[in-house]
């Protein structure tokens, strides 16, 4: 199996940013139109996230939530210190992160705890990640987590929609799968 470079993923990351710039300028979709949605697991850190790309005046902009291992108590990313709390938390502890500590090994959500044959593969699942993601020098999350784009403050739907595809994906969709 050949090895990606971390180079090779920073060109895709860059293509697909212009594709996505192109088709907000030059096709007539509306504001919030979305170009494109990403669901990622990241088990060394007990955490999933919504990646949702979309269009805002014209341009392609991106937008991040982070929530714990099941998809639960999201949280937006946002890239601004608010001034005051956001109105749309819809759990107590729902207060967003900055973007600069999300991809800090100091960022964890609380989990909760596994239990039965889960609880028994878990740390080894973990592990298995963790030294994955430190031996390879292309980070699976660093396509959707890269930049470009910047990552702009997400509107409360846009955390509504994140909400609902985190909970649905990552807990019930484990569920009847």
């Amino acid at each position: 199996m050949s090895r990606v470079s971390k180079e090779q993923v920073e060109q895709v990351v860059d293509a697909r940013w212009a594709a996505f710039e192109r088709m907000a300028r030059e096709t007539n979709l509306p504001n919030h139109h979305i170009l494109s949605i990403e669901l990622l697991r990241r088990p060394h850190r007990e955490q999933t996230l919504a990646v949702i790309t979309a269009v805002k005046d014209r341009k392609a902009v991106q937008y991040v939530l982070v929530a714990d291992a099941h998809g639960g108590r999201p949280r937006p990313v946002i890239t601004v210190e608010p001034c005051h709390p956001p109105k749309h938390a819809t759990y107590p502890d729902a207060s967003p992160i900055h973007l600069s500590a999300l991809n800090t090994h100091a960022f964890t959500l609380p989990t909760p705890s596994l239990s039965g044959s889960a609880a028994a593969g878990a740390p080894v699942a973990r592990a298995a990640m963790a030294a994955a993601t430190l031996d390879d020098p292309a980070d699976p999350d660093s396509i959707p987590l890269g930049v470009p784009p910047p990552k702009e403050d997400p509107p409360p739907s846009i955390v509504a929609l994140g909400t609902v595809l985190l909970a649905t994906t990552f807990n019930l969709g484990e569920q009847v799968t």
